[in-house]
């Protein structure tokens, strides 16, 4: 249900890229959790292996059926429009309708199987994509929450909630809708913070449209198993809205991904500018100021070279998440290339914006990296330009200036901030 990383993915990001890093690559952090989740998946299948509706055989195949493959094909057109997220039931598809359609329709044994055979089938279509510790931690995680779910109602309104009046369905509904979110938070931010560092801010978890997804979700899941008990040739009627639904949690996904970096998060460069020559536009009519600062790893190579390359991520978002932590919430920091990174400052002066930088460069300097292959103390440095704009400056001079100041920076022995006003340059 939303764009982001709770799944054991790389510092490179998203699922197409080439396959994510060995299970003793991960911190230790990350693999005490795989493995607590694993076990708690386990403890709670086997507490709850007599829950859930009793079904005669024709009926419980059509109904396993109709999830596993409705739950794999919203897998394989979601996939084709970006990264999946972090839980089973998040990502850019509609498969959660079907997970919270077997927790009504389902005994709890077939759930275990369902989640196993749905992950194992996405684990092939991925091959050479994920790790084996990957589909073990989503069939887990869905396994935990499809039964919450079943759980969660079953406590809510009892064991007819199919039958129920419609202030049963709808208290299934809320009670389902927070078990999914709740559980969505707890174990996709866990993930993402033992992994990446980020904030449960910084995840999107908790942002209004992923709340959204998965409240229509699962109230879609709801209608299916209601439909499905009617009788099972109602379901048709609701392709339209899974459709529907699909193409609401797919396109603003699409649309993040087409101006976010990948594997840190941040603004790519075709968004910094394009924000960037609006700004500065604004600032040329309104006669108000701004400032761009431009960052530079400084020697990246080198610690590729030693370190590998996944301490190479490690240092680009060690940069990202320095960035995040000193810039305000309407400026605009971007990855701009490799090494590369620039923060647009809206109403901010050179002075000022060389006191932002050196925030950045302090911070970076001061912190260790950890990652897979860093064995040893191993800080960040960066070196910064900042140029001071002039009145009537395009955007192409001001980036023409602010990539000289960065040149000053290096020149002058890295790890250093430089800023370049009217013919004369100064370093922080």
């Amino acid at each position: 249900m939303k764009p982001n990383k709770a799944q054991l993915v790389g510092a490179g990001g998203n699922m197409t890229a080439p396959k994510g890093p060995a299970w003793s690559d991960h911190p230790r952090a990350v693999r005490a959790w795989v493995c607590f989740v694993v076990l708690l998946a386990v403890v709670y299948a086997v507490a709850r292996k007599d829950s859930g509706p009793v079904l005669l055989v024709t009926p419980l195949v059509l109904a396993v059926t109709i999830c596993v493959s409705g739950a794999v094909i919203s897998f394989v057109v979601g996939h084709d429009l970006g990264d999946r997220g972090g839980t089973q039931f998040h990502g850019v598809s509609a498969d959660g309708v079907f997970f919270v359609a077997a927790a009504l329709l389902l005994p709890a044994s077939l759930i275990v199987g369902m989640c196993v055979s749905v992950v194992a089938i996405e684990r092939w279509l991925m091959r050479g994509v994920w790790s084996w510790h990957q589909p073990l931690y989503n069939a887990c995680v869905a396994v935990m929450m499809t039964l919450s779910v079943q759980h969660v109602v079953g406590l809510a309104v009892g064991p007819d909630v199919l039958t129920a009046a419609w202030i049963g369905l709808v208290m299934a509904a809320l009670s389902a809708t927070v078990a999914v979110v709740a559980l969505d938070v707890v174990f996709g931010y866990t993930v993402l913070r033992l992994a990446h560092r980020l904030s449960l801010r910084r995840s999107g978890l908790v942002r209004a449209s992923n709340i959204i997804s998965l409240a229509t979700q699962t109230v879609l899941g709801l209608m299916l198993a209601a439909f499905w008990s009617i009788a099972p040739v109602l379901v048709l009627l609701l392709v339209p809205l899974v459709v529907s639904a699909h193409h609401g949690i797919a396109l603003p996904s699409a649309q993040r991904a087409g101006r976010n970096d990948s594997k840190t998060g941040l603004y790519n460069a075709g968004h910094f500018l394009e924000t960037a020559r609006r700004e500065v536009h604004r600032c040329q009519r309104n006669q108000t100021t701004a400032s761009i600062m431009l960052l530079d790893i400084d020697h990246l190579g080198r610690l590729n070279n030693t370190l590998g390359h996944l301490a190479g991520d490690e240092a680009i978002i060690a940069v990202a998440e320095a960035l995040r932590s000193s810039v305000r919430e309407y400026d605009i920091a971007s990855r701009f290339g490799g090494e590369e990174f620039a923060v647009l400052l809206p109403d901010t002066r050179g002075r000022e914006a060389v006191a932002v930088a050196e925030r950045v460069r302090c911070a970076l300097a001061s912190t260790g990296l950890q990652g897979p292959g860093i064995h040893s103390e191993v800080h960040v440095t960066v070196s910064i330009g900042v140029p001071e704009r002039r009145n009537d400056e395009a955007l192409e001079q001001l980036l023409k200036r602010v990539d000289d100041a960065l040149y000053e920076s290096k020149s002058a022995g890295r790890d250093r901030v430089t800023l370049v006003s009217a013919g004369t340059s100064a370093h922080a």
